[in-house]
C-alpha cells in the first residue's frame, strides 16, 4: 500500500492489479492498532464499507479479514486478506 493505491502481489478469484487506496479493505488492516486481525463480518452493514465499489457491486465482498504482514524490525510491509461474498 501507498500513500494511494494498493498493490496486489497474489490473488485467487478476481482479475485485479491495483486498487485506489480509498476503497482498499487492506489499506484499514494495515493501519489497524490491535495485534490481530481486522475483521468486517458484514461489510453491507458496516458504516465504513457499506457503500464500498467492491461491496455494492463486483465482486460484491461481504465479508473481509486482514492481518498486517510484519518485517523482522516490526515495520507493516504488508497485509494478508480473506474476502468472501456472504457474510462471516
Amino acid at each position: 500500500i501507498d500513500e494511494d493505491r494498493q498493490w496486489v502481489r497474489a490473488l485467487v478469484g478476481v482479475d485485479l492489479e491495483s486498487t485506489h487506496r480509498d476503497v482498499a479493505f487492506c489499506a484499514h488492516a494495515i493501519v489497524e492498532p490491535a495485534e490481530g486481525p481486522f475483521v468486517v463480518p458484514d461489510t453491507a452493514r458496516d458504516a465504513r464499507f457499506h457503500d464500498n465499489p467492491f461491496v455494492v457491486g463486483p465482486p460484491h465482498v461481504r465479508f473481509n479479514a486482514g492481518q498486517a504482514v510484519r518485517a523482522p524490525d516490526g515495520h507493516r510491509v504488508g497485509t494478508l486478506c480473506v474476502m468472501d461474498v456472504v457474510p462471516r
